[in-house]
């Protein structure tokens, strides 16, 4: 009879919806998250990433066990829940829980790494707030009153402590890394194990100090005697450890004859991933975990009025179910491991503290360069003050090492030394947050403690800064736009469910469901910023790279040609956005080869000189066949949406014509370069020959069409344009197969 209550009761119910949507919100959140303990470890290739994610999942689950008295933050910090119903208790978790997995999502998708501490605490303040100001309007009171329902000091305490942060951790690391660098410079590995173990001691000693003293007093699993007498001894326990780890480093060191910054770096991960866990999961299941427990009391209580059950109890200390924790764990380890938007999201904090420069993300913003070039001015100004010798010394101590790699696209982002120090002191401070029950945001820990350490490795270098700083302000832009979007989402969510409820729990699973399918389908694969040089050790190897990356991309440059020609035919819009998004794709890709022109010198010049400069001008003729594409498709889509007329009937049949001549040519042009028989060289000569006249033919056509008063200005501009463009596509083809036939 008792199991027959809670079904029929729809209340119940909500427990189901409960458990689906805290895994969305752990998924999404740990694929925005991940970047946070992966990212140091993944990219100064420490280990296989097979290795990392077990250390990184180890850790997890030991700071998942840590996390319990974290929860009290979604139950008590931001509201007072005495003076709240259980109605209205439902209505705010169920909005913050179906808002923060949108919010998320949506940054996953443009692989921007946001705050989940942000908007989960910004969502909770937002909705309490809407409720807040709904009770005081119903009830006549006072707008001073507020502060009665809404815990302003201690939000203003999380909010205000989360944004110091950002500073702190990007000035403090700055200046830690450059004394590390100072120390031990890029060529570490010639310094004695002396100065190795001082490091080791440091470090490790930090990290269990915390992890062993501090969150202990924290985890499920520690009998509260074991923990009142590590509590008592803490001196001796410490004194335990230091000769512990000393041991280890000895052995390490001198009888295994390890790397000990490969074990820094290892330890560090599982470190910052506890730290992460134990910190962050608040933010993925509190409110899940405060729902659930509002649910079960209240229908314990005999499932009454819910305007009129009032949630008191919240106030007081609930310990959270552990197979909430540790089942929370394992969701969060599966989704590391599977899913594609965090690899994304960490590919974009590791393109701007990296120290290789190519294809950059962001584009340069004119306070970017201001701020560059004020830094050079500032540069120069003490290179006034300073001598000359002390000049040289700081710069042969920030001096990066050029570490052979047969294949460049192996080489690590950089060195195992600023990967500790991104670890270790980002694991300390966020077990010092967790300790003193702050909710401090990792992300913006982490992220700018990797650019503080990047700024004092000098990976911000003159060819890199103007872009590295605009990325650097875009993402904080965007984890300043949380806010904006959590007010704007938790506020149409409440209003939605205070007014319809069941029905609007319907509307709203429908939305979200809508929004995350819609999203996945986006997910694209980034392209490689580099390439495989390993076999790049001879002309022929370059004519054979030259020739697939050829290859690959004409298909796409025919298939683009067609589109935008049929779309400007028949006046589509839809296959007119779909070409100019197909045709950007396609330039960046030559862009990016045109890029790692430099990694392929820089790696094999001596080997390949004499074919190199025929494949340096082939990848510039192939870039501006690609740009001219690129150039016809904006402007035929910007045609076409601005309602300009129709093409007229004899143009209509000019380009049907032309159509099928550029797709013969494409054909003929990637038969002779895939198959490497030039014998059929002179056909293909004679067939481009023909089509460069018959486009001079078309332009006088069009000619004879403004003297007929057939055609306005903005037709014979578009027509003129695909005309010129086209004629730049089929000129820059001849020379690339020309120039392949020269380097074969």
């Amino acid at each position: 009879m008792e199991m027959m209550q809670y079904l029929t009761n729809p209340w119940s119910w909500a427990i189901i919806v409960l458990i689906v949507f805290a895994g969305l919100d752990l998924m999404v959140g740990v694929s925005n998250d991940a970047v946070n303990f992966l990212n140091s470890a993944i990219w100064s290739k420490v280990a296989s990433r097979r290795t990392i994610y077990r250390v990184a999942a180890a850790g997890i689950l030991i700071g998942a066990s840590f996390s319990g008295g974290m929860m009290e933050v979604a139950r008590k910090w931001i509201f007072n829940p005495a003076l709240f119903s259980f109605y209205d208790i439902m209505i705010v978790f169920f909005s913050v829980v179906m808002a923060d997995v949108i919010l998320l999502d949506v940054y996953n998708s443009f692989k921007l790494p946001t705050s989940t501490t942000v908007s989960v605490v910004f969502e909770l303040l937002w909705a309490w707030l809407a409720i807040a100001l709904i009770h005081l309007v119903g009830d006549n009171l006072t707008i001073s009153e507020l502060g009665s329902f809404i815990n302003i000091s201690s939000t203003i305490t999380i909010i205000s402590g989360i944004f110091l942060s950002v500073g702190i951790a990007f000035v403090s690391w700055w200046i830690i890394q450059t004394i590390v660098r100072t120390i031990f410079t890029f060529d570490y590995h010639r310094h004695t194990a002396r100065r190795w173990w001082l490091l080791w001691w440091v470090s490790i000693t930090a990290i269990t100090y915390f992890l062993v003293i501090k969150w202990l007093k924290e985890a499920i699993f520690v009998p509260e005697a074991v923990m009142s007498w590590i509590q008592s001894n803490t001196r001796g326990t410490v004194l335990v450890l230091f000769v512990v780890w000393s041991i280890l480093s000895y052995i390490f060191q001198s009888v295994l004859k390890r790397n000990i910054l490969k074990v820094i770096v290892l330890i560090g991960t599982f470190a910052l991933a506890a730290a992460f866990a134990g910190n962050d999961l608040v933010n993925f299941i509190g409110v899940s975990v405060a729902w659930y427990q509002a649910v079960m009391l209240y229908l314990a209580q005999g499932a009454g009025d819910v305007t009129q059950f009032m949630m008191w109890w919240l106030a007081a200390k609930v310990p959270t179910p552990t197979i909430f924790l540790f089942g929370s764990a394992i969701i969060m380890i599966i989704t590391l491991m599977t899913s594609k938007k965090a690899q994304g999201v960490t590919e974009t904090e590791i393109g701007l503290t990296q120290h290789a420069t190519g294809q950059e993300q962001f584009k340069p913003w004119h306070i970017s360069r201001w701020l560059v070039k004020k830094s050079i001015v500032a540069h120069r100004a003490l290179a006034q003050v300073l001598p000359t010798h002390r000049q040289n010394n700081i710069a042969w101590r920030f001096a990066p090492t050029h570490d052979h790699h047969t294949n460049q696209a192996d080489a690590p982002a950089f060195d195992l030394l600023r990967a500790s120090i991104n670890l270790i002191l980002s694991a300390v401070l966020i077990a010092i947050a967790t300790n003193m029950k702050l909710p401090l945001s990792t992300t913006y820990v982490t992220f700018m403690v990797a650019m503080g350490t990047a700024l004092a490795d000098g990976a911000w270098g003159r060819d890199s800064a103007v872009f590295r700083i605009s990325g650097v302000l875009t993402i904080v832009g965007a984890w300043l736009m949380t806010a904006v979007i959590a007010l704007t989402l938790t506020l149409v969510l409440t209003t939605l469910l205070r007014n319809l409820w069941f029905w609007g729990v319907g509307v709203a699973v429908v939305l979200v469901g809508y929004i995350l399918f819609r999203s996945h389908q986006r997910v694209i694969t980034p392209l490689p910023s580099t390439i495989d040089t390993s076999q790049i050790t001879s002309a022929n190897n370059l004519s054979d790279l030259l020739i697939r990356q050829s290859v690959d991309i004409m298909p796409e440059m025919q298939t683009t040609m067609n589109n935008i020609l049929s779309g400007i035919i028949h006046d589509d819009e839809s296959q007119l956005t779909a070409s100019y998004r197909q045709a950007k794709s396609t330039a960046s890709q030559t862009k990016q080869i045109k890029l790692n022109i430099h990694q392929i010198f820089e790696q094999w010049g001596e080997e390949i000189i004499d074919a190199g400069h025929i494949y340096v001008q082939s990848v510039e003729v192939l870039r501006k066949a690609t740009l001219s594409i690129e150039s016809m498709a904006e402007q035929c889509q910007e045609y076409v949406l601005n309602k300009h007329p129709d093409m007229v009937s004899s143009q209509i049949e000019e380009l049907n014509l032309l159509k099928s001549q550029i797709n013969i040519m494409m054909q003929e042009a990637i038969l002779v370069i895939d198959q490497n028989d030039f014998w059929l060289i002179w056909a293909f000569d004679t067939l481009t020959t023909k089509l460069i006249d018959h486009l001079d033919v078309l332009k006088q056509s069009q000619f004879a069409r403004i003297k007929a008063g057939e055609t306005g200005v903005r037709n014979t501009t578009l027509y003129i344009i695909i005309l010129t463009e086209l004629y730049t596509v089929v000129i820059n083809l001849q020379k690339l197969v020309h120039y392949i036939r020269r380097v074969s």
